[in-house]
């Protein structure tokens, strides 16, 4: 039957390590810790530079529509005066033929 480690079972194995042993442990602890900290300021600086970035592509993403909406208004618009003038043009000058 396999006996599962327990909190206590594995703080008797430290118990039980001689002292430059243990020290050797600790070092390589808090090595580890400082690596941690190290990647996780790196990674939380990556998220914060992605944060910045994607807001900024939502704002130009925004100009980008508001400046179609209103490009396509004004098309519309032209077409509108165009399709006016030459009704009017035609119109006048079928009355000229006449």
């Amino acid at each position: 039957m396999a006996e599962s480690v327990t909190p206590t079972r594995a703080l008797g194995k430290l118990d039980s390590l001689p002292k430059d042993e243990l020290i050797k442990y600790i070092k390589k602890q808090a090595s580890q810790v400082k690596d941690l900290k190290k990647k996780n300021e790196d990674l939380n600086l990556m998220l914060k530079h992605e944060k910045n970035e994607m807001e900024k592509l939502e704002q130009e993403q925004k100009s980008w529509l508001s400046r179609g909406v209103s490009a396509e208004f004004e098309k519309k618009e032209e077409l509108q005066k165009k399709r006016e003038g030459v009704t009017n043009g035609s119109t006048s000058w079928t009355a000229n033929v006449s």
